[in-house]
């Protein structure tokens, strides 16, 4: 039932400082997401609650969308739209109770955790990294119960609560927004 896994994440600021090169889009005063691909920026929290176009559009070729939420983020609504979506976010990530799908790579310079409330199975399909959230150390929290009764549908004897599936797609689709790691190997006399 809660079953904590462990990731670690560099600290927000750098990671805002090296990727967020150029002019990301500044997204304030709304709780949409952009539906248009390119880099975005929201200096406070952010409210995930509806997708939209938005005024401002990126030169990027590769059709994906990577959203810096400076403060914390509350996913309120399922996300599955066709682009690719990353959130690095300098707080917590917190999934709400209705909540049943994240097509997503979610990264927290503190904690990811769903709701205990929930009786609702997640599948998260992209990539899920926490890097603290307490004292524990804890940076991802699964607290979902489908209950027992099988007979009602899903339980937790046959199904899993949480689902989360790495997708690598994202990791060569972000490659002109996040960059690459390239190693040189070369064979020299002795």
């Amino acid at each position: 039932r809660n079953s904590p896994l462990i990731g670690k994440l560099s600290d927000y600021q750098k990671l805002y400082r090296e990727f967020s090169g150029g002019n990301p889009c500044l997204l304030a005063g709304t709780n949409t997401l952009p539906s248009n691909k390119g880099k975005f920026v929201r200096n406070g929290n952010l409210d995930y609650t509806t997708d939209a176009a938005i005024g401002c559009f990126s030169t990027a070729s590769k059709d994906a969308r990577v959203v810096f939420v400076n403060g914390d983020l509350t996913i309120s609504k399922n996300i599955n739209s066709g682009l690719p979506l990353v959130f690095i976010v300098s707080g917590n990530i917190v999934i709400r109770p209705a909540v049943t799908e994240v097509n997503a790579v979610l990264l927290a310079n503190r904690s990811i955790g769903d709701t205990p409330a929930s009786s609702n199975q997640l599948k998260v399909k992209g990539g899920v990294i926490g890097a603290l959230s307490d004292i524990s150390g804890d940076g991802v929290l699964l607290y979902r119960d489908l209950g027992n009764n099988c007979a009602l549908g899903a339980c937790n004897q046959n199904d899993p609560a949480e689902e989360l599936t790495f997708q690598p797609k994202y990791l060569y689709l972000l490659t002109e927004y996040l960059g690459v790691f390239v190693s040189t190997y070369r064979e020299v006399n002795p």
